[in-house]
């Protein structure tokens, strides 16, 4: 994952959340802290996702919030597919 922020100064909290759409309940989340001394210039993150935790079908949505309000998100749909026969 990789993220960029800008138009920020000083430390701020960033929550990142899977969530399943179909009851938009959190599959998980984890809190991120980032510092930016100078708000024009961008700070940039990046780290590995561990597996998504995908249990059935369906829309998931993989966002980032910083104050409870959402600042993007990546749209997911998974499907499971049948079993190839050996």
């Amino acid at each position: 994952m990789f993220i960029s922020l800008a138009e920020f100064q000083g430390s701020k909290r960033f929550e990142l959340r899977f969530v399943d759409l179909a009851d938009y309940s959190v599959v998980f989340g984890a809190q991120l802290d980032l510092v930016n001394e100078n708000p024009l210039q961008a700070v940039r993150f990046f780290t590995r996702l561990p597996a998504l935790p995908i249990v059935k079908p369906g829309a998931y949505v993989l966002e980032l919030l910083c104050d409870d309000e959402t600042l993007g998100g990546y749209r997911i749909e998974a499907e499971f597919l049948p079993a190839v026969p050996s």
